[in-house]
């Protein structure tokens, strides 16, 4: 374990930099945003493994590393986002699965914090909603809104959900449940993320069955 871990040190600590790097390059050519890469830390949210990040050896490099991609950019006008793995589903019917979710979300938003990245959507965290085998999708957004209000706040002011490229969350699906129904059972709403590629392979439909 304890070669294994200094591998790990190094690689965490290399995709920070690396990170910086990409930052830079996209303000070099001016792309005004990134979508930082959900494998930053590998293993790390693993329940299995029981590793705590503050306990590597490399703690303090790494976390002023995160500090400085932070300022870097701040400085250079680079918004950023992340887009959790597919696994992470909040309204699972395994709460198994959604304890694991929460957890990963968790660690996202203590990791834009430690960057100094606002709580808010301008630096969203974006997931899909990956229907579960729930009886109803209101069976399904109500378990979501429980276990949502579980999540830190950091995940709260910044989590975000996209329509999907097959199955039930279409881009008018999303808004139906999302936003309206949300809206009047719990008087607030999800702010949604319009892929138009996953809308073109997975369309709404009207009541005709027209897109």
């Amino acid at each position: 374990l304890g070669s294994g871990l200094k591998v790990l040190e190094e690689r965490i600590l290399h995709n920070l930099q690396l990170t910086e790097k990409i930052i830079r390059h996209c303000a070099k050519n001016s792309i005004s945003h990134y979508r930082l890469s959900s494998a930053l830390f590998p293993l790390i949210t693993d329940p299995t493994l029981k590793l705590q990040l503050q306990k590597l050896s490399n703690y303090k490099d790494i976390r002023n590393q995160c500090e400085v991609i932070g300022n870097v950019a701040k400085d250079l006008n680079i918004s950023l986002s992340i887009h959790p793995d597919q696994f992470v589903v909040i309204a699972s019917d395994s709460d198994d699965v959604c304890a694991k979710s929460i957890a990963e979300l968790n660690f996202h938003a203590w990791l834009f914090d430690v960057m100094r990245i606002p709580q808010d959507y301008t630096c969203p965290m974006n997931i899909h909603p990956s229907l579960s085998n729930f009886s109803s999708p209101e069976a399904f957004m109500n378990k979501l809104v429980i276990n949502f209000f579980r999540c830190d706040v950091g995940v709260r002011n910044r989590l975000v959900f996209e329509n999907e490229d097959k199955g039930f969350w279409t881009a008018q699906n999303l808004y139906e449940y999302f936003h309206l129904y949300v809206k009047k059972n719990y008087n607030f709403y999800f702010p949604l993320t319009f892929d138009n590629l996953h809308d073109d392979a997975n369309p709404s439909l009207d009541s005709s069955g027209q897109r």
